[in-house]
């Protein structure tokens, strides 16, 4: 890197081989302690360093992800966890002489790294955000050009205990990646909308540029607030209340503070409900729907930003760049049309039967709309169950990717399945309902619909069976299976009277009401199985309460000798859902009267 082109005050020297040190291999702690110093109140080296780990974090993403040859580099988080910490070994000479010079990074992934908006900490918050001692979640210092004391604010709790000299610093980078996490996206944003899959519940990186083509999502920020942001957009996170927004429009509210920056503007939202948008470098707008707001000219180099305004309760303003970012034109500009202020707005533009199923409270749901390999299957109750397609999945071509728009459900090629990274914790002293639409293609064969169980020395006087299975079975009848986990005893069945109609929708589903809890170790019930809405068939069975980490997978059952898996599913499956309590035959029968109209 070279450290001239950002004009450095200081030993650039230095500055610029322990970037390039940090970049390539980590810093030691002595490495962290030096660096802190060369930081410290110099925004030109705050710059550099941002840049820097803004090209660590896109280098790791695209090194994951199938991209170029990348030349390895430590985790900055990982390097500062205690002062114990030691340099990693350097990488070979072999290896090194494969690798791309750090100066030929930059010029690969700068224009990219530019999206994290390092101005916001090297002018806007940098003195406050960087100042060592200064705890990255808590109070911020907004500098508005005139009065550096002018427009503070800060947290109640934003004074922290003085640390040794650079921890503050460590402090920092060891936070970059709590800032923030995704907690909702909507079915278009997560089966097209993401550049790269993302799933909810996942934690997001400071400066780790997220781009939404389409469709909605949701991030809480760890300090700050909860924003809605709208696709196309593109943003990161830059502080633990503070986003960066390069393009497209967001809703904020609550949280101890909030910062919304775009290429043109910053606006200091405090804990008021705003509404931003910004189209990259040629305009940007702010609302306030309720407290003030101040918006700031964002700083630039050596120009200070400044305060250009500040806007009450329904009051906007539009700023738009004449001839440059800094010469703006400023209006006053209405609230976004048609942005959702909460998650709910979201939800009013899903398919009815996804409506009546999510007001059912379920613990899990997957309609299964526009499955696609290497993209995350959306659990609609942003619960956090999403899944991942295993297996054989079908290469898309223009066809079957408009099939797969047009149709809902997903067809299983009898080589596939999806597995949540972890399974709906199931009580089952309070009974359970699992339901599903199913069109059976294959067979006659065992093959599952939904499976949450395992098997313990199988086919022996020890076997044990845990867990439960709703099958399509090798007879042509839907099956419902389950295990009490007693030594030696086999699966406990269900099974309809009538046979299966293939080639056919068919919503099927499974309940199961605890009558009495026998031991601390099993609990009793009763069992009922559901075909197009009706009671076909009951029983009573014991399941065991031992509960461990076997997995939940849709279209397959458990891990057996000798093969991936077992009773894959061939046909196709639609709204796989999972509830904590058990459901009557009257609202089986709503869902199978209004799932008849949402195929």
């Amino acid at each position: 890197m070279d450290a001239q082109d950002h004009n450095l005050n200081g030993p650039t020297d230095r500055l610029s081989l322990l970037l390039e040190e940090l970049f390539v291999s980590g810093l030691s702690a002595e490495g962290w302690g030096e660096l802190a110093k060369l930081l410290e109140g110099n925004p030109s080296a705050q710059k550099c360093y941002v840049e820097t780990m803004q090209l660590c974090s896109m280098a790791h993403d695209i090194s994951v992800e199938g991209g170029p040859n990348l030349p390895t580099f430590a985790d900055p988080a990982a390097q500062i966890s205690s002062e114990s910490d030691t340099k990693q070994p350097s990488p070979s000479p072999a290896m090194l002489a494969n690798q791309l010079p750090v100066r030929d990074w930059l010029r690969y992934l700068l224009p990219v790294a530019v999206a994290a908006s390092v101005a916001f900490v090297a002018g806007y918050l940098g003195p406050r955000l960087l100042e060592p001692g200064a705890d990255a979640g808590r109070g911020v210092a907004v500098n508005s050009g005139s009065d550096p004391t002018e427009n503070q604010f800060a947290t109640s709790n934003s004074v922290v205990a003085q640390p040794k000299e650079g921890e503050g610093w460590r402090t920092s980078f060891a936070q970059r990646d709590k800032l923030g996490v995704l907690t909702a996206l909507s079915p278009e944003a997560s089966a097209d909308g993401l550049i790269r899959s993302l799933q909810v519940g996942e934690q997001l990186r400071c400066g780790e540029v997220v781009q939404l083509t389409v469709g909605m999502m949701r991030v809480q920020l760890a300090d700050g607030p909860q924003m809605l942001i709208e696709g196309p957009a593109e943003f990161c996170i830059i502080g633990s209340g503070a986003l960066f927004l390069r393009d497209g429009r967001l809703h904020a509210e609550g949280g101890q503070k909030c910062i919304v920056q775009t290429p043109l503007i910053t606006v200091d939202g405090g804990r008021s409900e705003i509404a931003v948008t910004a189209d990259r470098e040629a305009s940007a707008t702010a609302f306030a729907y309720n407290g003030a707001v101040k918006v700031h000219s964002n700083a630039r180099q050596s120009i200070p930003g400044v305060l250009l305004k500040t806007i009450e309760a329904g009051e906007g303003v539009a700023l738009t760049a004449k001839s440059s970012p800094r010469d703006l034109a400023i209006a006053d500009s209405p609230a976004p049309d048609k942005l959702a202020r909460d998650w709910s707005e979201v939800e009013r533009g899903y398919h009815p039967y996804e409506q009546l199923v999510l007001s059912r409270d379920p613990l899990a749901y997957w309609p299964l709309e526009h499955v696609r390999r290497n993209r995350r299957v959306l659990d609609l109750t942003q619960h956090g169950f999403d899944g991942q397609a295993i297996g054989d999945w079908p290469l898309e071509t223009e066809t079957t990717a408009t099939a797969l728009k047009e149709e809902r459900g997903v067809r299983f090629n009898g080589k596939s399945y999806i597995e949540p990274d972890r399974k709906p914790p199931v009580d089952l002293e309070r009974g359970f309902t699992v339901e599903s639409w199913a069109k059976v293609q294959g067979g006659p064969e065992f093959q599952s619909i939904f499976t949450s169980r395992w098997v313990w020395a199988s086919n022996t006087p020890t076997q044990q069976c845990f867990g439960f299975t709703l099958y399509a079975g090798d007879d042509d009848r839907w099956e419902f299976w389950s295990g009490s986990g007693e030594y030696g005893k086999n699966w406990q069945e269900l099974i309809s009277p009538q046979k299966l109609s293939r080639d056919e929708w068919t919503h099927v589903a499974a309940t199961f009401t605890p009558t009495r809890v026998k031991t601390s170790q099993h609990v009793d019930g009763v069992v009922r199985l559901y075909v197009n809405g009706q009671e076909v068939a009951q029983s009573e069975q014991r399941m065991s309460l031992m509960d461990f980490e076997w997995p939940a997978r849709i279209g397959a059952a458990e891990f057996v000798p000798r093969s991936l898996t077992s009773w894959l599913f061939n046909g196709e499956l639609r709204d796989v859902a999972l509830y904590n309590y058990v459901m009557t035959a009257e609202q089986l029968g709503e869902h199978h009267k209004v799932g008849r109209d949402a195929i």
